[in-house]
């Protein structure tokens, strides 16, 4: 569930910055707006790393739960 909402969180912020863009113009984006916006897409990338990490690692402790139990 979280990696679900992690991947959907950034393609909305990902959606919303596009939008924003173009509702704006490019050329109405000042250096640092460009910034936090990459900032922003770095961010969510990890975020996504990071659900992809809690995942894993909740797949390897059902795994071993399993195990332990039989």
């Amino acid at each position: 569930m979280f990696k679900t909402l992690a991947v959907v969180g950034g393609i909305a912020l990902i959606g919303f910055t596009a939008v924003v863009a173009q509702a704006r113009g490019v050329m109405d984006h000042t250096p640092e707006q460009i910034a936090i916006e990459r900032e922003a897409v770095e961010i969510v990338a990890q975020v996504e790393e990071v659900a992809r990490d809690v995942g894993y690692h909740a797949e390897r402790l059902r795994d071993l739960a399993q195990n332990a139990g039989v």
